[in-house]
């Protein structure tokens, strides 16, 4: 298994970005693998809730495209430990 990160836009210039590193044989077992969890995370219109800290903001989402993630997104970071 090697690790694989992956990095969608870019919250240093825009508003939104999203990493990770996900564990795969290879990179398209990563590119499945990191479209599915987010699939499972976001809801029916893709849309992941985060909890405001106290009651004053109603609800504010994040909304992801799992299929939009592309296989230049994703990189070679090392070889992941056996399990």
């Amino acid at each position: 298994m090697r690790e694989y990160h992956f990095s969608c836009g870019n919250s240093t210039r825009g508003a939104v970005g999203l990493c990770g590193i996900v564990r795969a044989q290879n990179r398209a077992g990563a590119l499945r693998t990191v479209r599915r969890a987010l699939r499972e995370l976001a809801g029916q219109c893709g849309e992941i809730g985060l909890q405001p800290p106290d009651g004053s903001i109603a609800y504010i989402n994040v909304y992801v495209s799992p299929e939009n993630v592309r296989p230049a997104e994703i990189e070679c970071v090392r070889r992941g430990r056996s399990q």
